[in-house]
């Protein structure tokens, strides 16, 4: 947004991105029906479309005005727009410019509250792609646009084209602000890196908490990777010219990091039960990617319980927040599959079951399963009654060369096919994707970051091999803070 205040009759205002340009040419400026008589308009101020996103045939703008009243009123709907070449373009009340070629379009205002030859140019570059973006990560994020053939995800193995959530025309419908605006996801985890070049542009200040030292900052002080920093980045990933994208680019984040302090107090704090220190009530979306010892808990703690009834009763004023949960990774078991789930393998059903995890049984969370780049269920994704949906979770993303050479054996053909492109810990010391050397070291060219020169993840900030129903259910939140954005209306229920 530019705003210049006009002492004289002519304000002029230019949108440097490259979508809107304005020039204004006030004829006296005085304000009939949004103002009492001889105020007079100060300066006004022009908010385009997402810088980013390129729209074919459509933009949204709002014009608003600042008087010498100090009121300050949306001014879009109160001048009717026409087009210097007639026929070619027109502006509703809304403030959406349709039916304009790609280049440039003159508008002028020509009744309203701005009189005389008020113009708008807009500039439209064609329609919305995932390829046209700056983020150099995005082209391998399968499960945004999933290409087939050319795309990996830096695996050795493909995906099968249109496999994906199909968020390119979401991203570029309306007014093309649908990109999660206004939505804020917790991500109830290990730990969220507040700071990270990918996500600290939308990680809400001082909006998150740490339980082991009580303080704003839940960055995991892990050196082997931090699970919660990876499963935000792909609901929330910023668009910029680093790294990829987020399904929901311009949803806010909040991190509790209460897998590292798993008390009842501390999961119904990090569930919307808590106004101050923190404040989880005014959160939308819950993500929990995780699950419970299938060998302990039977039983539904009822305290956490209530709190579920209560956040999908009263938090987003009545209307209910999401709890998004993962459905696990038992298909083969844990450990030794042979000994544990040699007859489940045997006759291709899930070892285990969904529904084994209590709070997967509970009607207030949405459990997701995981499918993989090639459109089936992921080899480990857990079946059961308790899956609401599936959705993008990936395989293992590793490369046999690499494997090779650390002398290991893939225990899967799934080993070598597509993962999650997703944020990790900064810097080659630690995380997933780090310099090798230790027992546990990358399985993936990418993943080695610094020590391949010709790697794109020289740095180390990223990771290729985020994997499990961990990844289903953030893909499942961002997709919900794009419902919610495009509809706030809508009740968990909806």
């Amino acid at each position: 947004m530019l705003r210049i205040a006009s002492r004289a009759k002519k304000v002029t205002l230019i949108y440097i991105a490259g979508t809107l340009l304005l020039t204004l040419t006030a004829c006296g400026g005085e304000v009939v029906s949004y103002a009492p008589a001889r105020v007079t308009l100060q300066s006004i101020a022009v908010t385009p479309a997402h810088p980013g996103i390129a729209i074919s045939a459509i933009k949204q703008f709002t014009a608003t005005g600042t008087y010498s009243n100090s009121a300050v009123l949306d001014i879009t709907s109160s001048v009717t727009w026409s087009s210097a070449t007639p026929g070619n373009a027109t502006i509703s009340a809304n403030g959406l410019a349709s039916g304009v070629a790609v280049g440039t379009t003159n508008i002028q205002a020509v009744l309203g509250a701005i009189t005389g030859s008020t113009k708008l140019t807009v500039f439209l570059a064609g329609s919305f792609s995932i390829a046209s973006l700056s983020d150099p990560l995005a082209l391998q994020q399968w499960h945004l646009k999933n290409t087939g053939a050319g795309q990996n995800a830096y695996s050795d193995t493909a995906g099968v084209a249109t496999m994906d959530i199909n968020v390119e025309p979401v991203y570029s419908s309306g007014s093309g602000l649908i990109i999660g605006t206004g939505v804020t996801v917790a991500v109830v985890d290990t730990g969220l890196e507040i700071a990270h070049e990918d996500l600290n542009s939308n990680v809400v200040v001082e909006g998150s908490w740490n339980f082991i030292n009580s303080t704003t900052n839940p960055t995991n002080t892990a050196t082997k990777g931090d699970h919660g920093t990876s499963v935000a980045g792909l609901i929330a990933m910023a668009r910029n010219s680093v790294g990829g994208i987020g399904v929901a680019p311009g949803a806010s984040l909040k991190g509790f990091n209460f897998l590292r302090s798993t008390t009842s107090a501390n999961e119904i704090v990090s569930l919307g039960g808590s106004t101050a220190s923190p404040n989880s009530s005014d959160v939308a979306v819950f993500n929990q990617s995780y699950g419970y010892d299938n060998t302990s808990d039977f039983m539904i703690n009822t305290t956490v319980e209530a709190q579920y009834a209560s956040g999908t009763s009263t938090l987003r004023g009545g209307k209910g927040a999401l709890y998004v949960k993962s459905a696990g990774n038992g298909f083969t078991g844990f450990g030794d599959p042979a000994a544990s789930c040699g007859a489940a393998i045997a006759i291709g059903v899930s070892c285990q079951n969904a529904n084994f995890d209590p709070s997967n049984t509970l009607p207030y969370n949405i459990v997701v399963g995981a499918i993989n780049a090639k459109g089936f269920k992921s080899s480990y994704s857990t079946a059961g009654s308790a899956l609401w949906v599936s959705a993008p979770g990936g395989e293992f993303g590793n490369n046999i060369s690499v494997v090779n050479g650390l002398g290991l054996v893939a225990n899967s053909p799934t080993f070598y096919d597509p993962a999650m492109v997703t944020v990790d810990q900064t810097g080659c010391a630690n995380g997933y994707s780090r310099n090798p050397g230790t027992s546990a070291g990358p399985y993936s060219t990418f993943n080695l970051g610094g020590t391949n020169l010709a790697s794109i993840n020289l740095n180390c900030n990223y990771a290729s091999t985020m994997n499990g129903t961990s990844s289903a259910a953030p893909v499942t939140s961002g997709v919900i803070a794009l419902m919610l954005n495009a509809n706030p209306a809508l009740t968990w229920r909806d």
